[in-house]
């Protein structure tokens, strides 16, 4: 190492950094091969889980009032 140092005109804080940065973008490589399919499985599952939901329409019909609305008393006779 110490005839590099000498042949390069390098200090050993150069060598560290370097290495740091190499494992660095190693490990930021790995973790983008395993993020990026990943995030493109589910946003992609997301979208099919919405497609396929049908749309639910309620309809409220109110032609017929209830018998709770009338106005008249309610009288129970045997």
């Amino acid at each position: 190492m110490k005839d590099k140092l000498h042949k390069n005109n390098h200090r050993g804080i150069y060598y560290r950094i370097k290495t740091f940065f190499l494992v660095f973008a190693i490990f930021a490589s790995a973790m983008a091969v395993a993020i990026i399919p990943t995030y493109i499985a589910i946003t992609d599952n997301a979208e099919q889980t919405t497609k396929a939901e049908p749309e639910v329409v309620e309809v409220i019909e109110e032609d017929e009032p209830e018998e709770s609305e009338t106005n008249e008393p309610l009288s129970y006779q045997q």
